[in-house]
């Protein structure tokens, strides 16, 4: 099983100090701006409340999952995977993670390409917006994690910016309109919850980046800072656009965050919802980077024999085939897939997370015995 030990290159391991930075993308990377518009169909005006508990699941899981790696070695999941399972049962594990992922990858390259042709470029084909955000990915990945780290900086201190203008619809929140009008159903608040913790599917990429950090001491602290800072910045953006326009506006928006910029311009910047789509290919780039990172370690782990720069160039070509062929054409009309997705990845880290721990808590108590 020597093969689910893969050596990683210096330009595939990060800083510590940047750790914070790129967690926090792909944080953000997946589901910011739709998620809210799905929970405000179930839960009406208490989607604030069910993204915090959310987010307090998130927390446990994390803690449960470094904790586990850190017994196991300092290891990443396709390695634990090989170890526990086997050699057979590691590379079916492998083979779920890289198609989970592939489908988080085809997801979000979709949405944005379809926010792109509602607000920027409604006539421009679906295939030429594709091939144009993936360009930049290639570029990324060419200079490997530690670049990818390195962009995640700036693309966090380049768009700090669009906090500011929340301040003006800030100043016209209502109080009353947060308060929960109404009780919704067990059933309702179940999927609301599902849906809200599917936005840790990008952080859930620490699991395999881990092994690439040049210092473990102090891991699960700086995930916990990007993990908290978001959902601050989030529930904040929630709670301003259910105080201010309600929660019907974000249940009938596509992209509620972004509708919600149109009224919360600076008086020298024009379309300020538009600029933010522009720097939101910035995040984009960096968790479809991860997410093809994560994929090639899988392959590596699976067929050891092949070349980096083809287990780069496959996921790209398969996620942009994939995208553009078998989703529908109308961005709108995915609803299905992400909630299918979302399931399966909730019952595939949550499960991981479960055996993985229970697997190093029962070896390190064997250990100890003998």
């Amino acid at each position: 099983m020597s093969h689910f030990n893969i050596r990683r290159t210096a330009s595939d391991q990060i800083e510590l100090s940047s750790l914070f930075f790129i967690v926090l993308c792909f944080q953000f990377g997946y589901g910011f701006f739709q998620v809210p518009g799905h929970l405000a169909e179930l839960t009406g005006n208490q989607g604030w409340l069910v993204s915090f508990a959310a987010s307090v699941l998130i927390q446990l899981l994390l803690y449960a999952g470094v904790t586990a790696m850190k017994k196991s070695g300092h290891s990443d999941w396709y390695t634990m995977a090989g170890r526990y399972f086997g050699s057979v049962g590691g590379k079916l594990a492998a083979a779920l993670y890289i198609l989970f992922f592939y489908c988080l990858g085809i997801i979000i390259l979709r949405t944005y390409v379809g926010a792109l042709q509602d607000y920027l470029f409604p006539r421009t084909s679906t295939l030429f917006l594709s091939l144009l955000t993936l360009l930049p990915v290639y570029l990324l990945l060419v200079g490997g994690l530690s670049l990818l780290s390195r962009f995640a900086i700036l693309t966090v201190l380049s768009t700090l910016w669009v906090l500011i203008p929340l301040y003006y619809p800030y100043r016209l929140l209502e109080p009353t309109l947060l308060l929960p009008m109404t009780v919704q159903s067990v059933g309702s608040y179940g999927q609301a919850l599902m849906s809200a913790c599917s936005t840790a599917f990008g952080i859930s990429l620490i699991f395999f980046i881990y092994p690439s950090v040049l210092s473990h001491k102090g891991v699960l602290l700086r995930v916990s800072y990007a993990h908290w800072l978001s959902t601050f910045i989030n529930m904040l953006v929630n709670l301003i656009v259910a105080g201010t326009m309600g929660y019907e506006f974000a249940e009938l928006n596509t992209y509620p965050y972004l509708t919600l910029y149109r009224v919360s311009q600076f008086a020298f910047i024009e379309s300020t919802e538009l600029i933010i789509v522009a720097e939101w290919s910035l995040i984009i780039s960096i968790v479809i980077g991860g997410f093809i990172w994560v994929i090639q370690q899988g392959i590596r782990h699976m067929v050891p024999t092949m070349t980096r720069t083809r287990t780069m160039r496959i996921p790209l070509l398969f996620l942009t085939l994939l995208g553009v062929l078998l989703l529908p054409e109308e961005s709108a009309n995915l609803v299905p897939y992400v909630r299918i997705t979302e399931l399966a990845g909730i019952i595939l880290i949550s499960s991981s997370i479960a055996l993985f721990w229970l697997m190093t808590k029962f070896t390190s108590k064997e250990g100890a015995g003998t």
